[in-house]
């Protein structure tokens, strides 16, 4: 089995082989493919606290939780407490949110609503669990609808190769019944929004037909095609 992680952030023949022009994709995208919704937020936090401000924010919007109240500090010692396990030396995970770290979750929790209200995802799953496929493991989307898979970054970067894969990935795990989807990537610190057909994206990156590359994308995740 391998995981969904593993998986997008591999670097062997399986992405060269299914979307060997997503680079290029992705280069075009960040010269201006996206919509723009805000400026980006540059606040006084630390950076390297950045992750957990990020995932307590998707967690609050998630929940409808009001970032400074007592469920949403519980929801932080819990993350807290998860990130220690993976990470025991970190020096930054172990300390209270700051003031500035606050204001700065309540712009990423405010982004995420006005946006998702915008783009008509108030009836969305949060962190849908889609079951095992081959020998892909359970796949982990952020944002799911009828119509549309929305996975959320909140990093001061552009959009990467990995984001894209992610929703590949989960695209994969969902079955080839969301050809007429929308992929959507949200960038609430950036204020960056990215959405296209899922058709039309993977034949624009994979130069096949959706039908074959979904064919493929199976195959190779499937116990002959892994031990190819």
């Amino acid at each position: 089995m391998i995981s969904a992680r593993r998986l997008v952030e591999s670097s062997g023949n399986f992405w060269r082989d299914l979307a060997p022009l997503l680079p290029n994709y992705v280069k075009h995208v960040n010269m201006g493919g996206y919509e723009r919704y805000d400026p980006p937020i540059r606040s006084g936090t630390e950076k390297a606290r950045h992750f957990l401000v990020n995932e307590l924010a998707f967690t609050c919007f998630s929940r409808k939780l009001l970032p400074q109240s007592v469920p949403a500090e519980n929801a932080y010692g819990k993350l807290q407490a998860k990130w220690l396990a993976r990470l025991p030396n970190n020096p930054w995970i172990d300390s209270p949110l700051t003031p500035d770290e606050i204001e700065d979750l309540k712009s990423l929790v405010g982004r995420l609503s006005s946006y998702s209200r915008a783009l008509g995802l108030s009836d969305a799953l949060f962190e849908h669990v889609v079951p095992a496929v081959g020998r892909l493991e359970a796949v982990e989307i952020d944002i799911l609808t009828d119509r549309v898979i929305c996975e959320v970054k909140a990093g001061e970067r552009p959009f990467r190769s990995i984001d894209f894969r992610q929703l590949i990935v989960a695209l994969i795990a969902l079955g080839r019944v969301r050809v007429s989807s929308d992929l959507m990537l949200m960038n609430p610190r950036e204020g960056l929004v990215w959405s296209e057909n899922a058709k039309d994206f993977i034949e624009a990156i994979s130069l096949r037909p959706f039908s074959e590359f979904f064919g493929d994308s199976v195959y190779e995740l499937s116990e002959v095609g892994l031990s190819a």
